[in-house]
């Protein structure tokens, strides 16, 4: 509702991203995801390394 409902966003002062602002928080949040998922490749690799040992 924030984003969308005109008077709560005047209210928290919410505005669009401009474009750098964008990329940067766009190439953050990939980090976080590529980060994310090779834990979870790790974590997988690592419970079957173990059950095959």
């Amino acid at each position: 509702m924030l984003l969308y409902v005109a008077p709560i966003a005047q209210f928290f002062g919410a505005q669009p991203l401009d474009g750098n602002d964008l990329l940067l928080y766009s190439g953050f949040s990939l980090l976080l995801f590529l980060y994310l998922e090779r834990e979870k490749l790790w974590r997988v690799r690592r419970r079957t390394a173990n059950t095959h040992a």
